[in-house]
């Protein structure tokens, strides 16, 4: 159940484009009906230029005191909520555990992120509170690191970024419109180590 030091409305933040609507449909369901003891709003600008530009029109729009930054193929499991808040009410990011697909065999991104307990590089699902997500302030929009990002800034704020038992979903890798293939990855890391320098962070290879 939900701790009582914060305010119990969730609002998520579920970027969506055209031709994705049963998708979204299904994951903001999922949401709604996995939250127990919750109150979740769901938000979901559309057809913005990408992920992190979604997110801060979304950010704007939220009443929520907590920040819960998703996708529209993204599906949270049972429990997901309390694990997340009791992370913040730590005064730590949550980083998830993600599965592809399905819920078969260990978390995809496990040999990189460590079990529960680690310190990653980055979160892969976004949790703030509104105060940290004051605080952190506009995500720069760029198609790739902008989550990376977020725990970078956190950082210098104080705020650690760890790997949270509980804090579970499936990833469903919906094809339409993803940004995969190419070199959009290689493309915005110019952009994402200006953004480390700004913070007086050395830059990364990506």
């Amino acid at each position: 159940m939900p701790c009582d030091a914060l305010v119990k409305r969730i609002s998520v933040i579920m970027p969506t484009i055209t031709g994705r609507e049963e998708s979204r449909e299904r994951m903001a369901q999922a949401y709604r009906d996995r939250s127990d003891g919750y109150l979740i709003e769901v938000i979901s600008p559309k057809d913005y230029p990408n992920w992190p530009a979604s997110c801060n029109v979304g950010q704007k729009r939220a009443h929520g005191s907590i920040f819960a930054f998703g996708s529209d193929d993204l599906e949270p499991l049972a429990g997901w909520a309390d694990a997340m808040v009791e992370c913040l009410e730590r005064g730590e990011l949550p980083a998830p555990q993600v599965w592809n697909w399905h819920l078969k065999g260990l978390p995809a991104d496990l040999a990189v992120d460590g079990p529960p307990g680690s310190i990653p590089a980055f979160t892969r699902v976004v949790a703030l509170t509104r105060d940290m997500a004051k605080a952190i302030g506009p995500w720069p929009e760029i198609d790739y690191y902008a989550d990376n990002w977020v725990s970078d800034k956190a950082r210098t704020l104080g705020w650690e970024t760890r790997v949270t038992a509980g804090y579970n979903f499936i990833h469903h890798w919906h094809q339409h419109g993803r940004l995969d293939a190419g070199n959009w990855k290689s493309r915005s890391l110019p952009r994402y180590n200006a953004e480390r320098v700004k913070l007086g962070l050395p830059p990364v290879n990506g």
